[in-house]
């Protein structure tokens, strides 16, 4: 008689499951006009894993400006000066490196 081994089921987490979970959350999805595998997209592992990147790098910017804000390390300058043509006739040489923006 042959004695086979049993599966023992593995305690790991199984790739195809992980696979299968990432291709679920994929937004890049081409829209089908029927259904695919009862399903109305079609989506990837490539699509998911691209889905999981946005998020978590449109999660880290969002941080990133939250920690600025409370930080208080932007800062918005401004400057307004009003000159009277009639008094002050001086003409100035304006530059690229000297002048950034004016109305």
């Amino acid at each position: 008689m042959i004695k086979t081994k049993e599966k023992q089921p593995s305690s790991r987490f199984n790739t195809k499951q992980l696979q299968s979970y990432i291709k679920n959350l994929d937004n890049f999805g081409i829209p089908v006009s029927l259904t695919f595998k009862n399903d109305p997209q079609i989506k990837s592992f490539i699509g998911g894993s691209m889905t999981v990147l946005s998020r978590i790098g449109v999660f880290v910017y969002l941080a990133l400006q939250i920690i600025a804000v409370f930080s208080k390390t932007a800062t918005i300058q401004a400057s307004f000066y009003r000159r009277n043509l009639i008094e002050d006739p001086t003409e100035y040489d304006l530059t690229l490196k000297e002048f950034d923006y004016g109305v």
